[in-house]
Formats: C-alpha cells, structure tokens, sequence
C-alpha cells in the first residue's frame, strides 16, 4: 500500500513519519458483536465522513465502548464489517498505521509515565522524530491547560487532569480518525468546554471525530448524534 501526502494538521503540524494521514470515511456496515451468549452490537450501521464529528450516546452496557473498539480493529466483529475508505479493518495495528487514534474508557495511561511521556510515546512509535514529538505533545498539553503538569507521573495527577491528558495524546497524532469514548466524563465546565472545542475543531479540519457520551450537553457539539440501547442503533439527530 502506498503513502499519500495529505495537508498538515489543524494546528499546522506536520503528521508522524509513516502513518497514513488521509482522511477517509468511517463505515460500519451491519457489526454484530458477540461475547459468548451476549449480543453488544446488533447489526450496526454507521458511516462518518471526513469532517463530521459524530456522537454516539446510550445508557451504559448500551454497546457504546464496544462499537469504538471495532470501529478501531481492536474488537473483531462476529460479522458485518467496518471499512475505512476501501480497506476493510482487520487488527489494531492495521488502523494505527492507517491514522485511527482511540482515546478509551478509563484513559489507558501508563503510571509510571509522565504525562509528557505518555504523549509522546505514541508519537516515537509512529517514527516521528524526538524534538518534534516532544513540540507536538507539549502543544497539545498546553491546548488542554496542562503546560504546568506536563512533567508530573500520572499518579500525581487528578482523574480530570490524566482525561485531558488522554485527549491530548490522541490529539497529538493528528489522527484523520479519531476515537474518544467519554472524553469529558470527569471534567469541570470549563475544562469540557475546552476538549468539546478541540474535538469539534479537529473535525472542522476534515477529519473524522466519533465520540461516545453520556453527556446530552456534549452530545449537542456533535453534527449528528445516534443512540446505542441494548447494542441496536437508531438515529436521534
């Protein structure tokens, strides 16, 4: 598979060496996903185009969590399939390489990080080189109002703070697919204000943002939103 050249960043940074940075649309074509006898996905059908910020809400069990984990390759469906442009999603790795950047339920830091590492680690991995890792996690820290703890491990960081971290890392990559499962859960007004206008301006770049929530508020940011029950789809706006 060839690279493509694409148009830096929304924030004018260039993307990592060796990571596909085009913007393609998102489709989930009839997922289903099973665990065992438990159905979480029923025949799911979701297609985001380059620069459309979807929210997905739903009670919690509802499958939400779920369908960004397949939309990611790190959850194979029991059947149906997701296509990213013409490439069907096989494995984490595949979409890592292709630019989906997923910001998970619970954060998924390393403790024994800082919160600059835990940026930037994702970056060196992709190839970028360490000066420009170490601006483009400090540029996304800053954005999240984090330039004074960028230094602190997570440990010594509150819930709040390792979220906003969490964010800036899948920001960081300037993904063309980005995956945010409850990103504002534990966040003030202010600070959810602050990754709300983030996400939006991300997708306003022309990438695609799908973001699951709890928040009617949050939700409301979003071009359209859908609703998860019971692992079935339906369209609210």
């Amino acid at each position: 598979m060839g690279r493509h050249e694409v148009p830096t960043g929304a924030r004018g940074r260039a993307p990592a060496a060796g990571v596909l940075r085009e913007a393609r649309p998102l489709d989930c074509r009839d997922v289903t996903v099973r665990f065992g006898a438990v159905t979480a996905l029923a025949g799911v059908s979701l297609r985001v185009e380059p620069g459309e910020f979807v929210a997905v809400t739903g009670p919690s069990g509802a499958g939400k969590s779920t369908l960004l984990w397949a939309l990611a390759g790190a959850v194979r469906p029991s059947a149906g399939a997701v296509i990213l442009g013409s490439v069907p999603v096989v494995s984490r790795d595949q979409t890592a390489v292709l630019g989906v950047a997923l910001v998970p339920q619970g954060n998924g830091l390393a403790a024994v990080l800082t919160a600059l590492e835990n940026v930037m680690l994702p970056l060196l991995a992709a190839s970028q080189a360490p000066a420009a890792a170490h601006a483009a996690a400090t540029a996304a820290l800053a954005s999240l109002g984090l330039g004074d703890s960028m230094n602190h491990l997570v440990e010594e960081l509150s819930g709040g703070q390792q979220q906003r971290v969490a964010v800036a890392r899948g920001l960081a990559l300037g993904a063309p697919t980005l995956l945010t499962d409850e990103p504002t859960s534990e966040l003030d007004h202010g600070n959810r204000e602050v990754v709300l206008t983030l996400l939006r301006a991300h997708a306003d770049a022309g990438n695609v943002v799908v973001m699951a929530t709890h928040d009617p508020e949050a939700a409301a940011v979003a071009d359209r939103v859908v609703r998860l029950d019971e692992g079935v789809l339906t369209v609210e706006r």
